[in-house]
């Protein structure tokens, strides 16, 4: 073995001994590792569970973090939402539909009305008419110029006079159509009427005696006369029964001017020159009360002229139109030339159904009548 010298005399050599502090470095290193790996798995394992939020950043451990919620987000408004009186639950109540409008709630708004033949009643077809039109009320003619009635009536002048209609099926189709949708108008000539007017005591008579009649030959009855007025009284209230919501009166004064020799007709009590709107007045006052008891509203047909004031012979006036009728009709026309005078009286203009053959605007009153 070889010796290494140290001064006098040997001693036995073994190799270079390991240093300490080697050995302390290596666990270092070793630690340093380790630490390392694990801070990497850690970073993998919570990296979906950073939170930022304005409070800053914020850990979600994985095994703490709550089930994610099935129900969607709040809407901005929120629900009604109601204590039950029993327990401590809360009860929500879904929103209530908001009901559709059917064309009669419509119509009671802007009046848009289409004419129905007979014919087409008869047919089951009325409400589809309408619907083609794009209206949303039914306009029927229930008596005639002549006098004659399109349905079976109960009123006991009608059914001597035989001016009541015979076909018992008119009287079933007008009660589907009344208890439909759609909003119903019943037209009545009132004194142009060739069948009361052919009697003497209801008729309008000329100086002679004799039963008037216009350039048609047609025979007027007198509104003056109260057996008159009670007829026309009666068959408002029949179609108001009948569930017509709206009863359209043509002809409801004295006849105009134009109509036939004006000058032949005799001026009595019955028929008081110069005052014939203190006649008509009262008339239409009361048939509206009559048939207001049924929700049934009266309107009546006019001429711009009438309602100006320059026509004198009919009694009618735009004062006591206003007073007793919710609509009152003008041809297109006479809605235009007059619109100065229909504008002169509050409320008059949202009354005004203008009549023309073809259908107005969507937000405007109108109503289609075949001449």
């Amino acid at each position: 073995m070889a010796r290494k010298y140290r001064g006098p005399g040997y001693q036995s050599y073994y190799g270079r001994r390991s240093s300490g502090v080697g050995t302390v470095l290596k666990w270092i290193i070793v630690f340093l590792l380790a630490v390392l790996v694990v801070a990497v798995g850690v970073y993998f394992m919570l990296q979906n569970g950073l939170i930022y939020d304005d409070n800053g950043v914020h850990i979600s451990l994985p095994w703490k973090r709550p089930e994610e919620s099935q129900t969607p987000p709040p809407s901005s408004a929120p629900p009604d939402v109601s204590e039950s009186p029993t327990d401590s639950f809360l009860v929500i109540e879904p929103p209530s539909p908001s009901p559709s409008l059917t064309p009669r709630d419509l119509a009671r708004e802007t009046l848009q009305a289409v004419e129905v033949t007979p014919t087409v009643l008869l047919s089951g077809r009325a409400a589809q008419q309408v619907e083609r039109a794009g209206g949303n009320a039914a306009l029927v003619e229930m008596k005639r110029d002549d006098g004659t009635l399109a349905y079976v009536s109960s009123v006991e002048m009608a059914i001597s006079l035989k001016a009541s209609g015979s076909d018992t099926q008119v009287n079933q189709a007008l009660r589907d159509l009344t208890g439909g949708d759609y909003y119903t108008i019943a037209q009545v000539s009132c004194f142009r009427d060739d069948i009361v007017g052919g009697i003497d005591a209801y008729a309008m008579l000329s100086n002679g005696g004799y039963r008037w009649r216009d350039f048609n030959g047609m025979r007027w009855s007198c509104v003056g006369k109260a057996a008159t007025q009670d007829y026309i009284v009666d068959l408002c209230v029949e179609l108001a029964q009948m569930g017509f919501d709206e009863i359209l009166l043509t002809n409801c004064g004295y006849p105009p001017n134009g109509t036939g020799e004006m000058g032949w007709l005799r001026r009595d009590e019955t028929y008081p020159w110069g005052s014939l709107d203190t006649v008509v007045g009262p008339f239409l006052a009361r048939v509206k009360q009559a048939v207001e008891p049924y929700g049934t509203t009266l309107s009546v047909k006019a001429l711009g002229l009438e309602l100006a004031g320059e026509e004198q012979a009919t009694g009618l006036t735009m004062e006591n139109v206003l007073a007793s009728c919710g609509h009152f009709w003008l041809d297109a026309a006479d809605a235009a030339a007059y619109a100065q005078t229909v504008d002169a009286f509050p409320a008059a203009r949202e009354r005004l159904v203008t009549i023309s053959a073809l259908a107005g605007g969507e937000d405007e009153p109108w109503a289609v009548v075949s001449e």
